[in-house]
């Protein structure tokens, strides 16, 4: 049961910090090295749980959880897979088009195979174009297929019956970069649920196809994963000669330029960069809300304390010609050891300021008892009365009072990270809301509002 660790209960042995993954010593270079400058000291990924302040890995089991203290925190949350893995997350974003076709237009027409084949080979059939195929559960570009006719896909071969891809409409006409297919890797973080709270770093990566892009039907059978893939790790097989075609005006690292570039040549060429990056923010929090209702159930029967578990997210994201966003996946656990020196800038400044988001040394408990215990007295005092008619509510339970505090001491450590959720407008998507979390997303949100127009009065 998931509880609001109000307690001001600390370890007072040095601060280990766990690290279990694919990389050297456990974890990412980079994370490990801003954990050090934070005062904490690596611990072999073998260290009991239980010995450690903070803990960094790629998986941590739901039982996990269960052992953690108050003081503890794991950059992870149970039920992920519900976004991270591609069929799930087709699922959702499918079943929410279907009850919202506006608001959920960013994600592009798309079948699992094989349980949706029938339907998949009527469209192509139909209307052969262009799809990707991508299997539900690889990463890094593993396995990714193209096809414009049925002829091109067996039912019953390997990648269909065992690797169960997305099929998905391809997008014929993406932003280009010099002639080069372009995507964007935005990393988004995830502190909470119920009330969700959810941020955008405003730099990532701009990920450049390594091949001048064409709509020509057979380069989506030949060469084509250096045409219409952006992914880096596909791309760098042919990385000389993409850096033997590329204008020297262009100020790429490899096959990669930052967002920050390819937002302000954007902006220099007449597009609304503004709109664009508003649309990413807001397909963040809608990807979220249409997993919310069976993540959140999951997080609160396995996550003991409200602020153990956060999440680190890369959101594959295309711009078209049209400036519409569409979200291509969601990856958890995204790649975070930089190979060229912009990587590095790039991921190593969006983890400072993650680490500082969700308050691994824990400085901020005992601010954030003592604004719960104010809360209290304004409440008692009859301070309050203005901020409750405004929620509507006669009272704030405990557990408002420790969103409240909790929420206002987060955002004041943000950094750089920008909030997408919940904002003074946030009430824009409480149509979208289940049941089960509308009302403390909404709580929080007015509480949003309200504490903005007190500003803007001021």
């Amino acid at each position: 049961m998931e509880q609001d660790n109000q307690t001001d209960e600390t370890n007072n042995n040095v601060r280990l910090v766990k690290m279990r993954g694919k990389y050297p010593r456990g974890g990412p270079k980079i994370v490990r090295e801003e954990f050090e400058k934070l005062g904490f000291t690596y611990a072999p990924p073998d260290t009991p749980n239980e010995q450690c302040f903070a803990i960094w890995s790629m998986r941590f089991k739901a039982i996990e959880f269960q052992g953690l203290k108050s003081y503890q925190s794991v950059n992870f949350l149970p039920a992920i897979p519900e976004m991270a893995i591609k069929s799930k997350l087709h699922q959702h974003l499918y079943y929410y088009q279907e009850s919202y076709p506006q608001e959920y237009s960013f994600w592009p027409l798309g079948y699992n195979l094989p349980v949706d084949w029938e339907y998949f080979e009527q469209d192509i059939s139909n209307n052969p174009r262009p799809f990707i195929l991508k299997p539900a559960r690889c990463a890094m570009g593993m396995g990714i297929r193209c096809a414009t006719s049925i002829d091109q896909v067996d039912l019953q071969s390997e990648f269909i019956q065992n690797k169960e891809p997305v099929a998905q409409e391809y997008i014929i006409n993406p932003q280009l970069l010099d002639g080069f297919k372009t995507s964007f890797r935005i990393y988004v973080a995830v502190t909470s649920y119920n009330p969700l709270r959810i941020y955008i770093f405003p730099n990532g990566l701009t990920r450049i196809s390594s091949e001048k892009y064409t709509e020509d039907i057979d380069s989506f059978v030949e060469n084509y994963q250096y045409i219409h893939l952006t992914n880096v790790d596909i791309n760098h097989h042919n990385e000389e000669s993409f850096l033997s075609q590329i204008s020297e005006d262009i100020k790429n690292d490899g096959l990669r330029v930052d967002a920050k570039y390819m937002f302000d040549k954007w902006r220099n060429d007449g597009l609304n960069v503004d709109k664009i990056w508003n649309e990413m923010k807001e397909i963040a929090v809608k990807t979220f809300i249409a997993t919310e209702e069976k993540m959140y159930k999951y997080v609160k029967s396995t996550v003991k304390y409200r602020s153990n578990g956060y999440e680190l997210l890369g959101y594959d994201f295309l711009v078209d010609v049209d400036e519409k966003v569409w979200l291509l996946e969601i990856n958890s656990s995204p790649n975070l050891e930089p190979h060229t020196e912009l990587e590095t800038v790039v991921k190593r400044n969006m983890i400072r300021d993650l680490l500082q988001l969700v308050d691994v040394e824990r400085n901020d408990v005992k601010n954030r008892n003592n604004r719960i215990s104010q809360l209290k007295q304004q409440l008692e005092s009859g301070e309050l009365s203005e901020l409750l008619q405004f929620l509507g509510q006669e009272t704030l339970t405990s557990t408002e009072m420790y969103t409240i505090a909790a929420t206002e001491l987060e955002m004041a450590r943000k950094g750089e990270w920008q909030v997408c959720f919940p904002l003074a407008d946030s009430a824009k998507y409480e149509y979208l809301f289940s049941e089960t979390t509308l009302e403390h997303n909404m709580m929080l949100t007015k509480y949003v509002e309200y504490i903005n127009q007190k500003q803007q009065n001021n």
